[in-house]
């Protein structure tokens, strides 16, 4: 059975196209069910020993450790395309498991914030710093286009049209859409990319540092105070190259004057020359770093001599080819494409400031689209389109979700509904 399953697994993304994150929840509600069978059988689970007894008992025992019913109705799905593939694959025949019938349930409404607390959540990101502009920007679009969080961190920037107000979004099983950007979202966004992502994108330089510091505790078995000391010297080197030239620190930007530049500014702050050849040394370290991962090469800097020789600092850096074909829409300060994790991380944090509610998170933002897209007559097709629902099914929910905000709306306002 789990060889079945790692061949199930590997069909759905090879051949069905389903996302890494969908295959991973397949794999797990899978191996889950095996697992049952042999603790609870103490037998090795096989394909020919599974019955719709076996899948009863293991509902039965989800239901008794406090599964709600969607969950359960997911993992039996789960377990209904397990069973169509292994027949059609002539493993089973529908004799051995016959036909498992779907799990019904009762549909629960998605709770959404009303005009007033998105506007509030807007607000709430700080508008002179870059990482509060971007997360207002990420918020908007997910509000404005009804994105996924899986979508929004895959968009690059060249997927974003400001001029049209449209955005190319590639969703679940990787079908491509264009979905309109409302305008307070795109001021939001243009604003983001004119005048704060390049204070974020602080490039190869800052990030390299970080991978640095990573390799000599981990591989080079330095003490977490040396590596700091190291950290420190280079952080210094940016900020400083950063101060005096009025631009983040980037590789391609660093050549041997700025290098002098450097040294001439520890001395004339007073720094021994001790001080001055440690901090230089740490830096003919990171060089060696980067060239070891051809992220320089030795003629883009030369030789970085130890301070005591005084030999003539190189003066060429045409490096960090890799910065420029980053092209991630929304970056994290090292210059990185925010992940899945950051973005639910930080919506939610913000969410708290004004929702009271149990389950919190960016989907809300969707949810919140789609209903008031609905509540304001948008037809059911057109919102369908915009979320990439592959059924009508998942979006007539919205419709519900409007019926029961108007009905609340008409039992408080007209003074004859009670």
């Amino acid at each position: 059975m789990r060889a079945a399953t790692h061949d199930f697994v590997t069909y759905l993304v090879g051949e069905r196209n389903y996302s890494q994150h969908t295959a991973r929840a397949y794999r797990a509600d899978l191996t889950q069910f095996a697992n049952f069978i042999e603790r609870e059988y103490r037998t090795q689970a096989r394909l020919q020993d599974l019955s719709r007894g076996y899948v009863r008992s293991y509902v039965t025992w989800l239901m008794e450790n406090g599964r709600k019913e969607r969950t359960v109705a997911r993992k039996l799905a789960s377990i209904r395309s397990f069973q169509l593939f292994l027949r059609r694959r002539n493993l089973v025949t529908e004799q051995d498991w016959g036909r498992l019938a779907p799990r019904q349930q009762h549909r629960t409404l998605p709770a959404v914030l009303d005009i007033d607390q998105m506007a509030r959540l807007m607000t709430l990101p700080p508008n002179d710093k870059a990482a509060g502009v971007r997360d207002r920007a990420i918020m908007e679009l997910l509000y404005s286009s009804g994105l996924r969080v899986s979508e929004l961190v895959g968009l690059n920037v060249e997927h974003l049209d400001i001029a049209e107000g449209l955005v190319r979004v590639r969703g679940k099983g990787g079908k491509e859409r264009i979905v309109p950007v409302g305008r307070i979202a795109v001021e939001a966004l243009d604003r983001y990319l004119r005048e704060f992502r390049h204070l974020l994108f602080l490039s190869r330089m800052r990030a390299a540092i970080h991978d640095f510091v990573t390799y000599l505790v981990r591989e080079r078995n330095y003490s977490q105070r040396t590596a700091r000391a190291h950290r420190a010297d280079l952080i210094q080197f940016a900020h400083f190259i950063e101060r005096k030239f009025g631009a983040p620190a980037r590789l391609q930007h660093l050549t041997g004057g700025r290098v002098r530049s450097y040294v001439t500014w520890l001395m004339e702050n007073g720094r021994k020359e001790r001080t001055v050849a440690r901090k230089l040394a740490s830096i003919r370290s990171f060089q060696t770093f980067l060239r070891r991962r051809d992220l320089v090469k030795e003629q883009d800097w030369g030789r970085l001599a130890p301070r005591q020789q005084q030999k003539t600092l190189p003066t060429v850096l045409d490096i960090d080819q890799m910065s420029r074909k980053q092209r991630a829409l929304f970056i994290s300060k090292l210059g990185r494409r925010l992940s899945v994790e950051r973005v639910r991380s930080m919506v939610t944090g913000y969410l708290r400031q004004v929702s009271s509610s149990e389950h919190l998170g960016p989907h809300l933002l969707r949810h919140a689209c789609a209903t008031h897209l609905v509540e304001r007559g948008a037809g059911l097709r057109d919102v369908q389109e915009m979320l990439g629902h592959s059924s009508v099914t998942s979006t007539q929910i919205y419709v519900s979700v409007a019926a029961g905000r108007l009905t609340q709306i008409y039992e408080k306002a007209h003074p004859r509904a009670l």
